[in-house]
């Protein structure tokens, strides 16, 4: 808005331009101002918005701007899963060393143990039972009481050693004798023998230090019981026989067995 004096003179009459756009006051009495009315041109496209100004910018930045990526959620499930699995592994864990804290190592038969064998270290091997389950097999805390005794009985591959089965002598039952007989294979029979097998032993014809046969009644025979068998210590190939005998027999049987004058059969009962 503008003042000019009026006429162009020193008076104080004006003339007033007013924008066409502009509110002034009415003129009031000794105002010498006349108004005049001035137009301005203006730009008569509609302002552009906020929010269309934010839609262009983002627009032009679009194609150069990396889109920021999509944050997922992770499932519950899986983290659900891996505690469960922690746990059982956990509950894994104290059941195997709880298993093994409570189990006791006892002895069996490696291979079959022979009656009147002496069990060394080679003949043995171990099983674990759980603590507290009833057996009367001997626990390895206890090998001095297995290692170096002799079976009483045969023991089968496999079977636990308990305290029945070990002995330091076989005893000799009463009324009877132990003889040892060392004898070739044509001398026994083809099935090996084992204790306790039933046997009889029969006379055989030798040649005297003379050269002479010897004489001998094959009826004359010696019902036996086999006490144990092991191979001979000598590299003839032999086997010695302990047998049980009566012992008013005892002393001719060991007589004809230093000869070699016998051999042996299972009797009929076997």
């Amino acid at each position: 808005m503008q003042f000019a004096p009026k006429g162009g003179g020193a008076s104080s009459a004006c003339t007033q331009y007013v924008d066409s756009g502009s509110l002034l006051p009415p003129l009031v009495g000794g105002d010498t101002c006349e108004r005049t009315t001035v137009t301005t041109a203006t730009d008569t496209t509609p302002a552009e918005t906020k929010a269309d100004k934010s839609h262009s910018r983002g627009q032009s930045s679009a194609g150069t701007a990396a889109v920021p990526p999509v944050r997922t959620r992770r499932s519950g499930i899986w983290l659900a899963a891996a505690i469960v699995l922690v746990l059982l592994g956990a509950i894994g864990g104290a059941f195997v060393y709880t298993t093994a804290s409570n189990t006791e190592q006892v002895f069996v038969a490696a291979s079959t143990i022979a009656r009147g064998d002496t069990i060394d270290r080679d003949d043995l091997t171990t099983i674990a039972l759980a603590a507290g389950q009833t057996t009367q097999a001997i626990p390895v805390a206890r090998a001095d009481d297995v290692i170096g005794k002799i079976a009483a009985g045969d023991i089968a591959a496999g079977g636990m050693i308990t305290q029945s089965d070990l002995t330091t002598s076989l005893p000799v039952p009463s009324g009877q004798a132990l003889v040892g007989l060392e004898l070739k294979s044509s001398q026994l029979p083809a099935q090996t023998l084992v204790g306790g097998d039933e046997i009889v032993i029969v006379p055989v014809a030798t040649q005297s230090a003379t050269g002479v046969p010897t004489t001998v009644d094959p009826s004359t025979t010696v019902q036996a019981t086999v006490s144990q068998v092991r191979t001979s210590a000598n590299t003839t190939g032999t086997v010695v026989v302990d047998v049980y005998v009566d012992a008013r027999s005892a002393a001719n049987v060991a007589s004809l067995a230093a000869a070699g004058g016998v051999a042996i059969y299972l009797s009929p009962a076997n």
